[in-house]
């Protein structure tokens, strides 16, 4: 008890760690709140900020005209209500460079334009849907454009991101004004919306980087077998990680239940002497200082998540208050430590579905042993994946669980 008490007035006596303490409930607050609002809310108001697409081999043209092309396609929107509090907006951006205003657009959310929405642009005022919205524990799946709104300053609005690509000094090559849309160059076989399947558009820039690399590298080598790649689990909240746990080891959506946990996250009882010396406010997580130290503790704090889950199989914990002690652990390692359970915490790894068995009843292919070997072979070969591995072979939840990379050069080192 000594030894706590004096890691306790170590962290108070901080002023950084209390003011970060202090920032962290206030985000976790507002955070809150702001899903509360969207209780009940079905519609957003969006803006198109680009046309399909717009990656590393892309063109761009003005869009001038409406494409009666996109009827089958999709776009990349601009919400509001929800896109103000993360990404900056492209038509105000101060952002300087051809790429870094891409990637920009890149960050935004991609949405499916139903079949009878047309006369789609860039800067069209729009309306959209999600099969599952931010009211239903902060998710954003599904999203697609179901109608279009009268605006006047569409053009305006256009014209805006199209000047900043032409300060930014891109080539008349690069910048094609006809057709309104963003045209593919011949020379590369870029990825379309029909090679994915599943959240796609809801990946974030380092996820979408690698899984357009795999696709790229998929058709390099005429496997078009293996299309579409269906997208699974992407960014989860540590709350959505802690329910995800007891669904696959309480109420068996994993068929090993509490073997497939010790097996993925190797909880560990003998590690608890790396917590009991460890500095609050130090990090520990995938990218501190003290990383090695942090990867025995994350082990532990799966040990104390394992005896809430034991006590949900033993029926001693109701779900909702073994989900919301399960988030309270990880909280508590994220909050002192900088430790998450899984980079899925981080944004940074991809689950692709290799079974269709898809709990969403998005259809994918139902690869066989030798496909989903080539799968991980190819997705090994991307240079944006650190880790790639075929995780529940043979069960329910079969998946190919992969890890990017930060940034351009950078490593994650190994999974969890």
């Amino acid at each position: 008890m000594a030894k706590t008490f004096d890691r306790i007035s170590t962290f108070l006596s901080k002023p950084r760690a209390r003011v970060k303490h202090s920032n962290d409930r206030i985000v976790e607050l507002e955070t809150k709140k702001e899903l509360n609002k969207f209780l009940g809310k079905t519609q957003f108001k969006a803006r198109v900020v680009g046309l399909p697409r717009i990656d590393e081999g892309a063109t761009f043209t003005l869009a001038s005209s409406a494409n009666d092309d996109l009827n089958e396609n999709i776009v990349y929107v601009r919400l509001e209500e929800i896109e103000d509090y993360f990404l900056p907006d492209p038509s105000t951006t101060k952002l300087n460079g051809a790429q870094q205003l891409i990637d920009l657009i890149l960050a935004h959310p991609v949405a499916v334009v139903e079949p009878n929405v047309t006369g789609i642009k860039l800067g069209s005022l729009v309306t959209c849907e999600f099969n599952e919205g931010p009211g239903n524990l902060g998710k954003q799946r599904g999203l697609k454009v179901v109608g279009s709104l009268a605006t006047s300053d569409q053009e305006e609005y256009a014209d805006l991101i199209m000047k900043k690509l032409l300060a930014a000094e891109l080539t008349p090559a690069q910048l094609a004004m006809e057709n309104g849309g963003y045209q593919e160059q011949s020379q590369v076989e870029n990825p379309s919306a029909e090679d994915f399947a599943g959240r796609y558009g809801q990946a974030s820039p380092t996820v979408k980087r690698f899984l357009d690399d795999l696709v790229k590298i998929i058709k390099k080598n005429n496997r078009q077998d293996l299309l579409p790649i269906n997208i699974g689990s992407l960014f989860r909240s540590l709350g959505s990680q802690a329910s995800i746990m007891w669904g696959n080891v309480v109420e068996g959506n994993q068929a090993a239940k509490m073997g497939w946990f010790d097996t993925t996250y190797k909880p560990n009882k003998s590690y608890a002497s790396y917590v009991a010396t460890a500095t609050i406010g130090t990090n520990y997580g995938f990218y501190g200082t003290e990383k090695k130290k942090g990867g025995y503790m994350r082990k532990y704090m799966q040990y104390e998540a394992k005896l809430v889950l034991q006590d949900g199989i033993d029926g001693k914990i109701k779900k909702d208050d073994g989900i919301k002690k399960i988030t309270e652990i990880y909280e508590k390692y994220y909050n002192n430590y900088q430790i998450v359970p899984s980079r899925h915490n981080l944004g940074e790894a991809i689950d692709i579905r290799t079974v269709n068995g898809s709990r969403a009843g998005i259809p994918a292919n139902e690869y066989t042993t030798q496909q989903k070997e080539d799968l991980k072979k190819f997705a090994k070969q991307s240079q944006y994946c650190t880790f790639a591995n075929i995780e529940s072979l043979g069960r329910r939840g079969e998946h190919l669980h992969c890890n990017s990379k930060k940034e351009e050069g950078g490593s994650h080192g190994s999974d969890i």
